[in-house]
């Protein structure tokens, strides 16, 4: 709840406290899940050595208790780590391990948020055709699992590639259907 709302210093003490309570009584799988929460925390604070190293305990109890969705959830928060810090190719590598996992535990959202991740990071490395297939394989999926708010993402992460592409008609019409989805969002929240 706290970080949600922005409140990191308040999340922070929580799930320290809640890691602790994991440690003392051997549970590996919450300790591998709060570990993962801090490393999430750390990295919104801009603190990346430290999110990396609570992610990597995360990572490395999942691996050992063979908890295959904490191991990919890992992968893919230390992928935007080291994409915070300009390190893409690590991003990427860390991303292509949590892909398979996904594929095989049948997580159908993380499946879409990774290519979407490695479309955007496509994006920054000006690898434009790898990222607009990226992000077409997740829109296909956020489609199929109707995550309007997934669809309306990839929609407007596609409209900038497309123009780097030179295809204007189809960025322009992607990009109105984000905004369609968005403003239907919104009016279905104020319903």
């Amino acid at each position: 709840m706290f970080y949600c709302r922005g409140e990191y210093a308040n999340a922070q003490e929580y799930l320290q406290r809640a890691l602790e309570v994991k440690k003392e009584t051997g549970n590996k799988r919450g300790e591998a899940a709060f570990s993962g929460n801090l490393g999430t925390v750390f990295c919104s604070l801009g603190e990346y050595a430290k999110a990396e190293e609570y992610l990597q305990k995360g990572l490395d109890i999942s691996k050992e208790i063979g908890h295959r969705d904490g191991e990919a959830a890992h992968y893919g928060n230390l992928a935007t780590v080291f994409q915070s810090l300009g390190e893409y190719v690590k991003a990427e590598e860390y991303l292509k391990k949590a892909l398979p996992i996904r594929k095989e535990t049948g997580d159908k959202y993380g499946e879409a948020a990774d290519y979407g991740n490695l479309g955007t990071l496509f994006y920054y490395r000006a690898e434009y055709a790898r990222a607009e297939e990226y992000l077409q394989k997740a829109l296909t999926i956020r489609e199929t699992i109707g995550d309007r708010h997934g669809e309306a993402s990839c929609y407007g992460n596609l409209g900038p590639v497309l123009v780097s592409l030179g295809k204007y008609l189809k960025a322009e019409e992607y990009l109105q259907k984000a905004l369609a989805i968005r403003k239907e969002m919104v009016t279905d929240k104020e319903k």
